[in-house]
């Protein structure tokens, strides 16, 4: 997941601009033409129908494109200045020391997942279990799982890692399912099969998934690739999806209801039992995306913390995705898609007989797969075992115990949702929690900038567990709070000033979204 929220303060400027110009040019260009209808619609309806129309006059949207477009690239020469890449092969090749000099200084250039910093992206662990899965990467790296005739020991690893996850979230003999390369894989294909199957079983040609609107973007990507409509779902005060809504939502083409253990943005449990109750009682099927929370939910359950059923112990969940690569704390990138029961699988596979070079069978996404990923991934599970994870989940909810409460004692910081692991998230009632998050940022700290509530994002990891890191974040995170209180504008400025200029946009256009590939096409020139 790129984030904007890690662009530097001087780079956000222009990406300001750039968004600020937006809206400027259609107020100006279209007063005129959007009077009357604002008068004929109301203020709040018309706003988000009438920039879509400004937007789409003959000329108007390539001029703000292209005003956009050369903002962008501004912001993207000052957050990568004076940058120069290798575009040609040497004529001869560097020797290894050289090799391994360049990557050197290119890997000190990035933030260290392991100094405490960093509250998202990479999980990692201790030493002695980097090193580990290094060594078992290593001994994998010329291999590929494309075919399992040719390389026998990654079919047997990646067999045991998905009946490992399975017994993990009490899978029964009928259990299947396969190795990832992430929770993106394993969600696209979850959404492939259930569109294929509705297809198969029901002829349904116009299909539709009940969507809370806190679950993964992820799905979102699948819809728009495999073509399938979502109808969004709302959440209660409480940040959980409102199962009431999906009751009253399911029409004859919903074909899956999908729900979060956790949901990613504040942590929070959806209650994932009666929404599968729900679908088990319409005949539709449940995922269940435990990617943040699956490997880790079940030791915190064993550490003595509550949790609510989320797996297959409840009858109505037919598939759930969970990340190896996250708290199941393996290499980048393993994920584990599990179904219910026999005959689900089978839709994520593509085969093909026609080619002449030969009979073609993959069982995901992915042609070629490194044996690298999948040896990481089993020997992370077999070498921390239950007791390490548990150890590991009591560390890691005694920490996010002490961050809630430190949270809580600074004046104007109040919690979202009530988390039910490592997750936090917090905002503030009296001060810019975009600007809190600027000025964390200089003190080094890189958290998750979040909206819809306005808040920040901390993904608790191992590092975060010793002492004197959780004490030193929140000594600087009440420092931080002060001085945006006593110091104007800065919530005009840098990442708070961003967020608050894109919440205006209303989402009825596609100007965010717009900007938002422009800026990656610049960042990938």
């Amino acid at each position: 997941m790129f984030n904007l929220g890690s662009l530097s303060a001087m780079s956000r400027q222009d990406a300001i601009r750039a968004l600020q110009w937006t809206s400027h040019a259609i107020s100006i260009a279209a007063a005129l033409y959007l009077l009357e209808k604002m008068r004929r619609l109301g203020l709040k309806k018309s706003l988000g129908n009438l920039t879509a129309s400004v937007t789409s006059l003959p000329g108007l949207d390539q001029i703000i494109k292209s005003q956009v477009n050369d903002e962008v690239q501004k912001s993207v020469k000052e957050m990568f200045p004076d940058e120069t890449f290798i575009t040609s092969l040497p004529k001869e090749g560097w020797e290894s020391t050289k090799v391994l000099e360049l990557l050197q200084k290119l890997h000190r250039e990035s933030i260290d997942p392991s100094s405490g910093r960093l509250f998202a992206y990479a999980y990692p662990l201790h030493a002695q279990h980097k090193n580990l899965l290094k060594e078992a990467s290593n001994l994998f790296a010329e291999t590929n799982a494309l075919n399992p005739t040719a390389f026998p020991a990654l079919r047997r690893m990646e067999i045991e890692v998905v009946k490992m996850t399975s017994d993990l979230l009490h899978g029964g003999e009928g259990t299947e399912g396969l190795l990832t390369s992430g929770g993106t894989e394993s969600i696209l294909l979850a959404v492939k099969t259930y569109r294929d199957r509705a297809r198969s079983l029901h002829n349904i040609s116009h299909p539709n998934i009940l969507l809370p609107i806190t679950a993964h973007p992820a799905f979102d990507k699948a819809l728009h690739y495999f073509g399938v409509e979502a109808i969004r779902i709302g959440v209660t005060s409480k940040y959980m999806a409102d199962v009431e809504e999906m009751a009253e939502k399911i029409n004859r083409n919903t074909i899956l209801i999908v729900v979060s253990a956790p949901q990613y943005p504040h942590g929070v449990m959806d209650p994932i039992l009666h929404a599968s109750q729900l679908a088990k009682s319409r005949g539709i099927p449940c995922h269940v995306d435990a990617c943040i929370g699956g490997f880790l939910l079940p030791f915190v359950k064993r550490a003595g913390y509550p949790v609510p059923e989320f797996d297959f112990e409840l009858e109505g969940v037919t598939s759930i995705s969970a990340d190896v690569h996250k708290y199941g704390f393996a290499s980048k990138g393993a994920s584990v898609l599990l179904f219910r029961e026999a005959g689900y699988r089978v839709h994520t596979y593509f085969g093909y007989g026609g080619w002449p070079g030969g009979l073609f069978v993959s069982p995901g996404i992915l042609g070629t797969r490194g044996g690298g990923p999948i040896a990481a991934a089993w020997a992370a599970l077999i070498s921390l075992g239950q007791d390490g994870y548990t150890k590991i989940a009591a560390d890691l909810m005694a920490t996010a115990t002490k961050i809630r409460r430190g949270i809580c004692q600074i004046e104007g910081l109040q919690l979202v949702g009530e988390g039910v692991m490592s997750v936090v998230a917090f905002h503030s009632d009296s001060v810019s929690i975009m600007a809190i998050a600027d000025v964390m940022e200089k003190k080094g700290w890189r958290m998750e900038r979040q909206q819809n509530p306005s808040c920040l994002h901390l993904s608790l990891m191992p590092s975060h567990i010793p002492e004197q890191v959780s004490t030193d974040f929140l000594t600087d995170l009440a420092n931080s709070v002060e001085t945006v209180r006593t110091t104007p504008g800065l919530e005009k400025q840098g990442t708070a000033a961003m967020y608050g200029m894109i919440g205006k946009i209303p989402q009825e256009t596609n100007l965010v979204e717009y900007f938002l590939k422009c800026f990656l096409t610049a960042v990938y020139r």
